[in-house]
């Protein structure tokens, strides 16, 4: 969980190379454990963004 939690963070600080990128979009379409858990770390970050 914890490589989710860092793989997809770095992915929305575009941080990822072009190869990661295209494998972290394959990877949230074919894998719902990883998909559920980006929402969840997306939806934390929304609540914790300042408005």
């Amino acid at each position: 969980m914890e490589e989710y939690i860092d793989q997809i963070e770095k992915f929305l600080r575009g941080q990822l190379s072009m190869e990661e990128e295209k494998a972290f979009k394959t990877l949230l379409t074919t894998d719902t454990s990883f998909r559920n858990c980006a929402f969840i770390v997306v939806c934390i970050l929304k609540q914790q963004k300042p408005w």
